[in-house]
């Protein structure tokens, strides 16, 4: 075998440079068309997933056969019931993507209990920056679907905060103003309603139990109402409950409506003997840190995943072992209902009620239109000179309005 190598090694390099590049190169294809193909672990998804038998992910259905192999290995599934194919990774947030990419899911998800941003994650994982947005929201989404039925029980505390309407990441609102005006940048400070609390401001309710557990998302915008609170609240409090909350007269309706004996805290105050706000006030707290402190600020399309990913750090009975553990189960084996174009697709604004969503748009509408008239104001100003000194003057020629 030596003796061999070294003559094809001579015979080498008698060739030109030239021959001697095209040669290796040729090589090269060959070796590479005629090495074993690694065996890819693709039985363990399967493993983990069905570890409980076999079932559709798209019907739930246990009547599926097997329907082949994909052409890395993977075993593929056809429910009888709907019709349908699938394999270990279909719903999950591992569609899509190739089985190697399971470890940088787990590096992943621990990022995520150390609550990273996007840019400091893809660079501990080695993925792309695009890649760690649509991993982040497609966990919560799998989370918040695993969370959605919780029911809370015992001394349920009760409260609201307030996020300010947000549009990051959006550059223009097509489908909500005519022509597609663009929106204008954040300015500290303005209301864009001046009316009671500000209906530019985002109602959060949150509900968190004494023994463990959480439930809040985004219901309205401005001042709720009953009919706000009940929607949040509706079917995630055991009947005969204790509710705790504000003293405000919205809950009082909430707790007669959901059959809850209510204890109202009074105003300044955090406890009322042995009941209190103190937990659900420091939820809010951590909340607002993760939001608006580590994050700089999030889309409001998005506040409802970051609710339910500081509920799961800060509410959940365990430790951080327990449920780090629990989060990469819900990731590599829970359903996700969203998809890599869902998730920026969804509504800009979740509120909860027609009624809310009629309002919503009113207010897209008057910010847009207020926009376009300061731009054409600014852009009338130069035209007739006022904006300069004399030093620059308007030459007469019509420029198109940037909107």
């Amino acid at each position: 075998m030596t003796d061999e190598y070294d003559r094809i090694k001579r015979a080498l390099l008698k060739l030109t440079p030239t021959e001697q590049a095209r040669m290796l190169s040729e090589l090269t294809d060959v070796v590479r068309d005629t090495a074993p193909t690694a065996a890819v672990p693709s039985d363990a998804l399967d493993k983990q997933r069905f570890k409980d038998g076999v079932f559709c992910p798209h019907c739930g259905s246990q009547k599926v056969v097997k329907n082949g192999r994909q052409p890395d290995g993977t075993q593929r599934y056809r429910c009888q019931a709907c019709r349908k194919t699938f394999n270990a990774a279909t719903r999950t947030v591992m569609k899509g993507h190739h089985v190697r990419n399971r470890e940088k899911l787990r590096k992943y998800v621990h990022c995520m209990m150390l609550k990273l941003p996007l840019r400091k994650a893809a660079d501990e994982c080695e993925i792309d920056l695009k890649t760690s947005f649509l991993w982040r929201h497609m966990i919560l989404d799998a989370l918040a679907l695993t969370l959605q039925n919780s029911v809370l029980n015992g001394i349920v505390e009760f409260d609201e905060t307030f996020f300010r309407l947000s549009f990051k990441g959006h550059k223009r609102m097509d489908s909500v103003v005519e022509n597609g005006i663009p929106l204008p940048a954040h300015k500290r400070g303005a209301d864009f309603s001046r009316a009671g609390l500000g209906r530019n401001q985002v109602c959060v309710p949150v509900a968190v139990s004494q023994s463990g557990g959480f439930f809040g998302q985004v219901s309205n915008l401005g001042k709720p109402t009953s009919t706000d609170l009940q929607n949040v609240l509706t079917g995630h409090c055991q009947a005969g409950a204790v509710l705790c909350g504000d003293s405000g007269r919205a809950i009082k309706r909430v707790a007669a409506k959901e059959n809850l004996n209510l204890v109202q805290i009074p105003r300044g105050r955090h406890t009322k003997g042995v009941y209190g706000i103190q937990k659900v006030n420091s939820f809010h707290g951590s909340l607002k840190e993760l939001v608006d402190h580590r994050f700089r600020g999030v889309a409001t399309k998005y506040l409802n995943n970051y609710v339910v990913w500081n509920g799961f750090l800060t509410a959940c009975k365990g430790n951080e072992d327990e449920l780090e553990e629990l989060l990469l189960d819900i990731a590599e084996n829970g359903v996700c209902p969203s998809t890599r174009r869902s998730v920026q697709k969804r509504d800009s604004v979740p509120v909860l009620s027609d009624k809310q969503r009629d309002l919503m748009k009113i207010l897209l509408v008057r910010l847009a239109r207020a926009e376009y008239e300061d731009r054409k104001e600014a852009l009338e100003r130069y035209r007739t000179g006022k904006d300069h000194d004399g030093d620059v003057s308007y030459d007469g020629q019509d420029e198109d309005l940037p909107f």
